[in-house]
């Protein structure tokens, strides 16, 4: 109660400098390997660099990349989305390219030298700490074990887990023949890693990041190339739009006419779903429910289904 306004702001200001200060540090080591990674040589950032040059080691090739790294692994209910409610098996990545402003699994954005399971409901510590990076036979083993005959859903999410889509698909495939379905939870701006991952996934849910609302630039051609893949394959599909109470409209706006073109173009409907931040990080505010009514009537106004959805398992505390 000693601490003035003022001074609390100040120290949340130092906070976020110094966090996006490592990042800009991150991308100016990225950006010095540009002779070996043409992208980079446009100013953008490479799909296969990002995870190396956040993370302390990368998964590990022997006769194709056999391991990855984890942050964790647990049962829950999927709390977003058009599949709020499923129990899934969730396999989280580790390693993220971006730094939005609510981003509420921090502990993922690096690398992590253990991950942690639970091979049950995610309550109370976990059941295995192990050493990464990790055998796919084995993450298949625990999600055979997790899932005890109570869901045939896994979900991969992260941290960002198209930066190790090699992986993914070897882990996916490995599932797929177990009779396991999968749904991919990406930020939405990586087709090229989202190509070698499509074939073992059933079912995308795909942000689309607004500058506004994470602090962060958007490529927004290559999030355009991403929807048009996922329109193109026919698999079940969501796009997401977290809505913080800063959000600029424009912005909002040329999402809602991208994906009405693809809608048009493809007659492929991709739910536009709503999803109110849950203040985490440094946004400290859910948005207004008037600002929610009028974000949905607007892309109503183009698309035939848009939906707003909380973070639903937040209510019932689980991860």
């Amino acid at each position: 109660m000693g601490q003035s306004f003022a001074s609390i702001c100040a120290v949340g200001f130092v906070a976020f400098a110094l966090d996006n200060a490592v990042v800009l540090l991150a991308r100016k080591k990225v950006l010095r390997l540009s002779q070996n990674f043409p992208a980079a040589q446009k100013g953008t950032v490479h799909e296969g660099m990002a995870l190396t040059e956040r993370k302390p080691h990368s998964p590990a090739t022997v006769q194709g990349v056999t391991k990855g790294n984890l942050s964790e692994l647990y049962l829950s209910l999927q709390g977003e989305g058009l599949w709020v409610g499923i129990p899934m098996v969730f396999v989280r990545t580790t390693g993220c390219h971006r730094r939005c402003k609510y981003c509420d699994t921090e502990y993922a954005l690096v690398a992590e030298r253990k991950a942690r399971l639970w091979l049950r409901w995610r309550t109370g510590d976990p059941d295995l700490m192990v050493d990464n990076p990790v055998p796919f036979g084995q993450v298949v083993e625990w999600v055979r074990q997790t899932a005890s005959g109570l869901t045939s859903w896994v979900t991969f999410t992260g941290g960002e887990p198209l930066l190790q889509a090699d992986f993914l698909a070897a882990l996916g495939k490995a599932l797929k023949e177990r009779g396991f379905r999968i749904l991919l939870e990406t930020e939405g701006g990586l087709p090229e890693a989202l190509r070698k991952v499509l074939p073992v996934v059933d079912a995308i849910a795909a942000d689309i990041k607004l500058p506004s609302t994470t602090g962060e630039p958007l490529d927004w051609q290559a999030t355009e190339t991403f929807f048009l893949l996922i329109a193109q394959s026919g698999k079940e599909a969501c796009a997401k739009i977290v809505i913080t109470p800063d959000i600029d409209e424009s912005e909002f706006r040329q999402a809602v006419t991208m994906l009405a073109q693809l809608h048009a173009e493809h007659r492929q409907t991709l739910p536009l779903i709503l999803q109110p931040v849950t203040p985490a990080r440094f946004v400290t505010e859910p948005p207004s429910l008037a600002l929610l009514l009028r974000l949905m009537a607007l892309a109503r106004s183009h698309l035939p289904d848009v939906r707003i959805v909380p973070q639903v398992h937040k209510f019932v505390n689980l991860a």
